[in-house]
């Protein structure tokens, strides 16, 4: 059930497009958000259209730009204890994704962050559960969060992350 709702929420922050994005990498919306990860992602084509999708004010824009930078480090996070995990034998920590300083609400309704709680609840919940094999459906699943986000920052065209999990068998 969380799973689902994780999933809903995923889906309603991260969509925006009645227009170009407006957004600054020095804008205070990234502010506490991985510099790094901002540039890349107001820089790829692909991640600019999921911030234009359906935004219908600034503050939505703003938002959904902090729901995709939010995504593609935490989605690689996971890619990173999955590989691990895989390769020692032994589940590692997981480290979530830092919050935005200055969370955005947009006509959402809610602030960012709290739409992330569910998320990272589930990914708690998968995690706990000590199956390597249910974190490998959620990197794979089309219909999920991480799966057609770039594995290696910066690398648009290379695999995705679903492309990785499913090479390492």
């Amino acid at each position: 059930m969380i799973r689902f709702r994780a999933l809903a929420v995923l889906l309603l922050v991260a969509g925006c497009s009645s227009g170009p994005v407006v957004l600054s990498p020095d804008g205070d919306y990234f502010e506490g958000l991985d510099p790094a990860v901002v540039e890349e992602v107001l820089a790829s084509p692909v991640a600019v259209s999921q911030i234009n999708q359906d935004c219908l004010a600034e503050e939505d824009y703003e938002r959904s730009g902090q729901a995709v930078v939010l995504r593609y480090t935490y989605c690689r996070e996971l890619l990173r204890v999955y590989e691990e995990w895989l390769t020692t034998g032994t589940q590692p920590e997981w480290h979530s994704p830092t919050m935005p300083t200055f969370p955005r609400v947009g006509t959402a309704g809610y602030p960012i962050d709290e739409g992330w709680d569910l998320i990272l609840d589930y990914t708690e919940e998968v995690l706990a559960s000590g199956d390597i094999e249910l974190l490998r459906f959620e990197l794979v699943n089309p219909n999920g969060t991480c799966a057609p986000d770039p594995a290696k920052p910066g690398d648009i065209n290379g695999p995705t992350i679903a492309d990785v999990v499913k090479g390492m068998g």
